[in-house]
């Protein structure tokens, strides 16, 4: 009895803690190849200097609603096909794993040509980063889903999506105002693509009241839409709104933490927000032994027990996560520098050089690089800290604070005289976080 009580206890959620969530199995609707992935499946047919095994020159890609096809041509005029979907998706064949995809080997291929494509596939993902830009920047265009399609309506919704395309393309020229100034007056039955644009645009506008009607409006009749809650709160995070955003992104949390880039914003967002601290950190922690399926209490518990420099607590759960979410960079860069400040300096460096597809995307890799290798090879150590200031400054990207910049430029200046600086732990939050 006393232990059922403490599992109960375990569970349940305190006032002001986040919501229990749990990485959701795939949806069809997700298994989808958006509109915007055309460049990925480019990048992955692009034979480089190498060529692809056995002489084989790739011929024609085909994008299909839920998979793409890369045919090969070849030397003997034999053809050979390779399948990227959705690695939910089911196939009878073994699959390569990189991220958003997986690889299958097709009519006439062998293992050796699915994972030379893989190997080029994950290097574009991160390259061109895919989970926020392209999902982001396809959501409003392309509402195709196996719920749709049954019900007759795919095509037809497709078409009226399709015809906005020229409004994203305006408005990501800068032309917001006039973009805006041509979206249709909301309609009865209207495509839900055309009630995200309303919302992307009123945020590209900078107007908080016309992006709350719209995120309100989007949710009206699909409480549970991911793209809006993830829209919405994301708004309000790159302003530094932290308090509005977490009250959006819990709704998302509680059904959707696997959302693509969302479980690392959602952390960065309690932790700079001053929510992460000891006693909240402590529940967070018995929750996620009670549940280790509440990815959300999984991941926040790890991010606090890092800054709480309780780096083997950490391991355990970053671990989970980042096999549950494993194309989330921020969990395995956490978890990787976890092992490195507890001693395990192999598998950080190991677990940071498989991040570099992510390194664009989230710049903080480099930052981490430069740290754990300035001992061991310190003219790569400086090319990393040099590519997080041109990324991260050279961008303007989000940051909290600027206290990790000044020490980025402080080492690298020493490390270009040959000095080795001190590898601290990153700041406390809230003051500056690292991000």
């Amino acid at each position: 009895m006393v232990h059922l009580v403490t599992v109960v206890l375990a569970l349940a959620v305190a006032p002001g803690d986040p919501p229990r969530g749990a990485v959701k199995k795939p949806d069809p609707a997700d298994m989808v190849i958006p509109a915007g992935f055309e460049a990925v499946f480019k990048a992955a047919a692009d034979p480089g200097p190498g060529g692809f095994p056995g002489g084989l020159v790739p011929e024609a890609i085909r994008v299909g609603p839920d998979a793409a096809r890369i045919v090969f041509k070849a030397p003997d005029g034999g053809t050979a096909e390779v399948v990227l979907a959705h690695p939910g998706v089911p196939r009878k064949l073994p699959q390569v794993p990189t991220g958003r995809f997986a690889v299958w080997a097709g009519p006439g291929a062998t293992g050796p040509l699915a994972k030379a494509v893989a190997e080029r596939l994950k290097a574009a993902e991160g390259g061109f980063e895919w989970r926020r830009r392209l999902r982001l920047a396809a959501t409003p265009i392309h509402p195709l889903n196996r719920a749709t399609l049954a019900a007759g309506q795919g095509a037809q919704q497709d078409a009226a999506c399709a015809a906005l395309a020229p409004l994203v393309t305006r408005a990501l020229d800068g032309k917001v105002a006039e973009a805006l100034a041509e979206v249709p007056k909301p309609a009865k039955g209207e495509p839900r693509c055309l009630r995200l644009l309303r919302l992307k645009l009123a945020a590209a506008a900078g107007d908080a009241a016309a992006v709350d009607a719209a995120a309100k409006a989007a949710l009206a009749g699909a409480p549970k839409d991911p793209d809006a809650l993830f829209l919405w709160g994301t708004f309000y995070y790159d302003r530094r709104k932290l308090d509005r955003a977490v009250e959006i992104w819990d709704r998302l949390a509680a059904f959707d933490p696997g959302y693509p880039t969302f479980i690392g914003q959602y952390g960065t967002a309690w932790l700079v927000s001053g929510r992460l601290d000891a006693a909240r950190v402590a529940r967070l922690a018995r929750r996620a032994a009670a549940d280790p399926s509440d990815i959300v209490a999984t991941y926040l518990a790890g991010l606090g027990l890092y800054y709480q420099k309780d780096y083997k607590a950490v391991i355990p759960h970053l671990k989970l996560v980042a096999g549950a979410l494993p194309d989330e960079p921020r969990a395995a860069m956490y978890l990787a520098m976890a092992h490195f400040f507890a001693g395990d300096r192999d598998t950080a460096h190991r677990m940071m050089d498989a991040l570099e597809p992510y390194a664009y995307q989230e710049p903080d890799i480099n930052y981490c690089r430069s740290l754990i290798y300035r001992s061991s090879d310190l003219p790569r150590a400086i090319r990393e800290m040099e590519r997080f200031l041109e990324v991260f400054e050279g961008e303007r990207r989000l940051r909290f604070g600027q206290q990790k910049v000044r020490k980025a430029r402080s080492d690298l200046e020493l490390m270009r005289k040959g000095e080795i600086p001190d590898v601290h732990v990153p700041p406390d939050p809230p003051e500056d976080p690292g991000d």
